[in-house]
Parts: structure tokens; C-alpha cells; sequence
């Protein structure tokens, strides 16, 4: 029998972990309210600055740039109009490679001193770049009724003061709005872009974002109602109705936009969210998996696609078109090679038709140096497409999510170099000229899986270097046939 004293003493400490609880909910609520000033992406000629504010009404920018020893002012404004305390402004005409002093006023238009002021630097990307650095990596609020106790860790504070990346690429799921027991999403964002990890990262780093499925939904799971049955269907599963005309959809990802989506880029279709930009080194593509993605149980063929008909084009033609002798970095959220499904039960593995095309594609016009990023998979990973011997990718998470193992073994004809799911994951990307022997030089790509465990900073897992020559089709055809 249990003793009274005893129920007594477990519920009183029941009540006093309820309380301090709902008091760090309230404390977060109370600090993802301040003015906010972060970096969005910056390319060869554009600069995205993102702001937050509930008071502002404008903000006005000023930016400098030094020509020939002169200071050449710019300035412009804008009016916080929208739905969301959030507003994305683009600075538009820059030069390429060249360093600006940006000065950030948020104003409220009844006031007469400004709310917020702020100065900070950024350098715009160039075609002259013969070295590029940056971080990626996906999953982070992964349950957000646990964040007051656990925060997102040390590795976005770690990229930003220590590796000081060019950029940063986030892959999907910087919110889990699926396992919000609030069921408020915006406060999600808004606790999310208020952590002092994303606030030291923003004010340094330009930032770089696709979704995934958990800002919407895991899988995107929706009840369909046709009047006899109830079907549970997925954006990945036996889908009645593509995800844009999905309510939930609908709701949740101008949430998306408006704290991650209008900082990139601008998108290659009006309206969609797939984008490209360049650096002297390397081009980049940023893939949108889950808006065209045919119902995942389908049968594998010429219909099924990842990518739908528009975006799949722009991509082949964004393979011919980028330099020749640079790298071609192709990002999805979702994990390419087939090792995914032991994690996720998805990625492009049950598209397999799709996949071959594109790579096909690739082998046959001989396109050197296409490299692929991933996400989704709440582990590291790094894998060669074999037979593809050509083809690598790189897969880093979670940020700060939960470790997943992978459960379920696979028959593969990929090579496995690396995997864990012991820890937090982040990648970094070095891409730059090393010297031969014969004094020419050759374009590397190094590639560094971070692991932080707990306890301590970020620390190597991983390393791969790998030669643009690596990557010549031709050469590892001639390879394999030897």
C-alpha cells in the first residue's frame, strides 16, 4: 500500500514540475517577442535581410559599398504590411565579391526614435570565388514541448563563431509542427528564430532553406473524406489530391515563407521554391521534393516523379549549362541513395525510374563534379553511388533533433563510407584549389562530418577529400571496366 504522505509528496512534485514548465513556456513566449535583424541568402547580386518586429511599423536600410576608394551609399525602405511580424527585404543590384556595411532602422511611425538599430557586414558571392565554405544540415525543433529544457545545443552558435561559413543551407524540418501539442506554429517559428543559437548565427551568416514534411505534417498524412469511407492518405502514400490543395498545406507553409522561405533566393517558377545560385567554384540547386512528388506507393515508371515535369527540366538544363570544370552541388531534403529507407521509410528510393533518368542523364553528356546533399534521415551518412562510381553524397543530421537508428537493412548496390547516429550532425563543405606535383592545381571538395555527443564542442567524425577529377564520368567508366 502506498502511503499517504507519499501520493501527497508525488503529486506536490508533480505540480512543481507542471509550474516551472509552464513558466519556461511563458518565459519563451516572452522572449520570442524582441526585434530581430538576420541575414538571408546573399548571392552574386542580390542580399535577402530579414526582419522581425510587433511594434514596427517601416524599416529603413542604408548599405555602403567602397569603390575606388570612395563610400557609395544605397538606402531603401519597406512597410511591415503583412500577416506575420516578419518581413524580407531584398537588396538588389549589388556587385559581386564585394564586401557592404549595412545599416538596419526599424521605426513605428507614432514614435519619434527608432525601435531597433542595428550594423552588420556582409559580402556578396562572385564568379571570381576560387574557394567556397559552408555548412548544412536539417531537423531541429524536433519536439518542441521539450525545447524549454533541452534548447537546440551548441551546434548553429558553433558554425557561426567558429567555422564562419560563407553560408549555411537548411534542409527541412527547422520546425516539427506535427508534434506541437499547442498545435501554434507560428510560435514554433517564432521560438525558433528567437534561440540564441539561430540569433548568433543569423546576425553572421547568410542563410540558405527549403522545407521538408514536418513544417507541415509527418508524411503530410490528411484524412480524405469521400461521404462512405475515411482514407488516410500521404503526399508519399496513396494521395487523393497533390499537397497544394491540401488545407494543412495551405495553412502551414506561408508560415514556412515568411521566416525561412523569403530569404532565398528568387525561385526559378513564380510561386514555387526550388532555386540556384553560384560562386566562382561551385553552382547550387536547391531541389523542392515534396510539392510534384508523386503518391510514394505508386508503381515505379515514366509517371512517377519526384520532381514534376517544370522543375525536372530546369534541373537538366541547369546540369548542361553550369561551368564545366566547377562543382555541380544538387541538394534535396530528402535522402537520395536507397540506404534511406532503413530510417525513413522514404527519399528517392521508390523512385528509382526518375533517379536513373537524371543520372543517366549525367553519365552520358560526361557532366563532371555533380556532388549531392541530403537531409531527413536523423543520422550522418556518406555514400557512393555505385555503380555510379561518379556520384557521391553527403548526408548530414540532426542538427538538433533526436538521433534515429537505422532499423531496417537494406539490399543496396551503394557504397556505405560513413554512417552514425550517435550524436548531433552537421556538415561542412570546403571547396577549393590544391597544388599538384606538376605545379598545376586541382579543385577539391572537402567534406567534414561534425558529431557533438552531450558534452563539449562539435568535433570531427569524418573527412572525405574528394578530386573534382573523381567525378568525370568517363573516367570512372573506364575505371570500372579495368
Amino acid at each position: 500500500m502506498v502511503r499517504p504522505w507519499v501520493k501527497l509528496g508525488g503529486a506536490v512534485a508533480a505540480a512543481v514540475l507542471a509550474w516551472m514548465y509552464m513558466a519556461c513556456l511563458v518565459r519563451i513566449s516572452e522572449n520570442a517577442s524582441g526585434d530581430l535583424v538576420q541575414l538571408g541568402s546573399v548571392t552574386d547580386s542580390t542580399a535577402k535581410i530579414w526582419l522581425f518586429s510587433t511594434a514596427a511599423s517601416d524599416v529603413h536600410i542604408s548599405y555602403t559599398s567602397w569603390e575606388h576608394g570612395k563610400a557609395v551609399p544605397e538606402k531603401t525602405s519597406a512597410a511591415f504590411s503583412g500577416v506575420h511580424p516578419a518581413l524580407t527585404v531584398s537588396l538588389r543590384n549589388l556587385r559581386p565579391s564585394t564586401a557592404y556595411t549595412v545599416n538596419v532602422t526599424l521605426v513605428n511611425g507614432t514614435q519619434p526614435t527608432p525601435l531597433h538599430a542595428v550594423t552588420f557586414q556582409l559580402k556578396t558571392l562572385g564568379p571570381d570565388m576560387t574557394r567556397v565554405h559552408f555548412a548544412f544540415g536539417s531537423c531541429t525543433m524536433a519536439i518542441p514541448f521539450v525545447y524549454p529544457i533541452t534548447g537546440f545545443g551548441d551546434n548553429l552558435n558553433f558554425i557561426a563563431t567558429t567555422l564562419r561559413p560563407d553560408f549555411v543551407l537548411l534542409l527541412g524540418d527547422q520546425v516539427y509542427a506535427d508534434v506541437d501539442v499547442a498545435r501554434d506554429t507560428e510560435q514554433l517559428y517564432r521560438t525558433t528564430v528567437h534561440d540564441p543559437q539561430y540569433v548568433a548565427l543569423g546576425h553572421t551568416t547568410p542563410l540558405f532553406s527549403i522545407y521538408d514534411d514536418h513544417e507541415i505534417r509527418n508524411d503530410v498524412r490528411v484524412v480524405h473524406i469521400d461521404g462512405v469511407n475515411s482514407t488516410l492518405f500521404k503526399w508519399n502514400a496513396m494521395s487523393f489530391s497533390p499537397p497544394s490543395s491540401d488545407p494543412l498545406y495551405a495553412a502551414r507553409l506561408p508560415l514556412y515563407d515568411a521566416y525561412f522561405g523569403q530569404r532565398n533566393p528568387d525561385p526559378l517558377e513564380p510561386s514555387e521554391h526550388y532555386y540556384t545560385w553560384t560562386t566562382g567554384v561551385a553552382s547550387f540547386f536547391m531541389l523542392d521534393v515534396r510539392k510534384y512528388a508523386s503518391p510514394k506507393a505508386d508503381i515505379d515508371g515514366p509517371a512517377k516523379t519526384k520532381l514534376g515535369a517544370i522543375q525536372k527540366a530546369h534541373l537538366l538544363r541547369w546540369l548542361r549549362a553550369a561551368p564545366p570544370s566547377s562543382f555541380k552541388v544538387v541538394i534535396s531534403s530528402m535522402v537520395v541513395s536507397d540506404y534511406g529507407l532503413q530510417a525513413t521509410d522514404e527519399g528517392w528510393a521508390t523512385y528509382k525510374t526518375e533517379y536513373l533518368e537524371i543520372v543517366t542523364f549525367v553519365q552520358t553528356r560526361n557532366i563532371s563534379g555533380v556532388v549531392l546533399l541530403s537531409g531527413d534521415l536523423h543520422f550522418a551518412g556518406v555514400w557512393r553511388h555505385t555503380p555510379f562510381e561518379f556520384l557521391y553524397e553527403i548526408g548530414a543530421s540532426p542538427i538538433a533533433a533526436i538521433p534515429v537508428p537505422p532499423l531496417y537493412p537494406v539490399t543496396t548496390t551503394h557504397t556505405q563510407l560513413f554512417r552514425s547516429w550517435t550524436g548531433l550532425h552537421f556538415g561542412h563543405v570546403d571547396i577549393h584549389h590544391v597544388p599538384n606535383d606538376d605545379a598545376t592545381s586541382s579543385l577539391v571538395m572537402d567534406v567534414t562530418i561534425f558529431r557533438h555527443r552531450v558534452v563539449g564542442v562539435p568535433s570531427s567524425a569524418f573527412h572525405l577529400r574528394l578530386r573534382w577529377e573523381d567525378t568525370i564520368p568517363s573516367r570512372m567508366m573506364l575505371r570500372h571496366i579495368k
